[in-house]
Formats: structure tokens, C-alpha cells, sequence
């Protein structure tokens, strides 16, 4: 257990530097991915399989790919939400809509 609230730590000063260098917003969006990975041992799984990984690699990694697919997943959100609203008022309109 100590040793989860040492890589936490370690997470949390990697969150403040990309919250310095690319944005209070991201570091708030990508926090918690980094616990949810921490406690699912995804964390330590990086760090094991990359002998010379540091921590501030690791966040630096999760913080791209979020910006990379961050919009990419909304905007699949979105469509996937339009298509619902449609699809119930199509239901409304007609029962037999779906069936």
C-alpha cells in the first residue's frame, strides 16, 4: 500500500508540470485516467515492461493520447447520442419504428 501512495504521489507532481506546460484542463481531464490505471495496475505494468520509464513518461503518454483521441471519442459520443434522439422520436412518431 505504500508503495500505491508513492507512485500517487509521484503522479500528482507529473500532473502539476503538465498542468504548468499544457494546461490546468488537461491535467484535471487526464487525473483521473492516472488513479483508475493506478489501481488497476496499469501504472506499474507500464513502468515494469519499459526499464527505463519514469513516471512523468507515463503521464506524459496518457496525456497524448488523450489530446489525440479526446475529440475523436466525443465527437463519437455525440453522433451516437443524435442517433438515440432520433431514434426515439422516430418511436414516438411510430411505434413499429426498431421493432
Amino acid at each position: 500500500m505504500t508503495n500505491d501512495k508513492h507512485l500517487e504521489a509521484e503522479l500528482e507532481q507529473a500532473l502539476e508540470l503538465v498542468a504548468k506546460q499544457r494546461g490546468q484542463r488537461l491535467a484535471t481531464a487526464i487525473r483521473p485516467i492516472l488513479l483508475a490505471n493506478l489501481e488497476r495496475g496499469r501504472v506499474y505494468y507500464y513502468l515494469n515492461g519499459h526499464t527505463s520509464a519514469q513516471v512523468q513518461e507515463y503521464v506524459w503518454r496518457v496525456a497524448d493520447i488523450y489530446e489525440r483521441l479526446n475529440s475523436y471519442i466525443y465527437h463519437l459520443s455525440s453522433a451516437a447520442n443524435t442517433n438515440q434522439r432520433r431514434m426515439g422520436a422516430a418511436v414516438q412518431a411510430d411505434p413499429t419504428v426498431g421493432v
